[in-house]
């Protein structure tokens, strides 16, 4: 598990997007917050998860002792 926390200790944050000098209000970059990398642009609608959320939520199923989380590459998903 604190393997996994080292490699996601990141959040997505969001910009405006401009596009030729235009904003649209329709749309939002999403990044990291730690080295500026676009992840994609989004709906203004779209509701992000947060790692640390992410992290939250594993932590509480493997605690309930009733699931066990295995297989989980953080690679595939985080790019590390």
């Amino acid at each position: 598990m604190k393997d996994l926390i080292q490699k996601i200790n990141w959040e997505v944050s969001q910009k405006p997007v401009k596009i030729t000098g235009l904003h649209h209000d329709s749309l939002k970059a999403l990044y990291r917050n730690d080295n500026s990398k676009l992840l994609s642009i989004r709906s203004s609608k779209y509701q992000t998860f947060k790692n640390t959320d992410l992290m939250q939520l594993v932590e509480r199923i493997a605690e309930a002792g009733k699931f066990s989380v295995e297989g989980y590459e953080p690679s595939i998903f985080f790019g590390v």
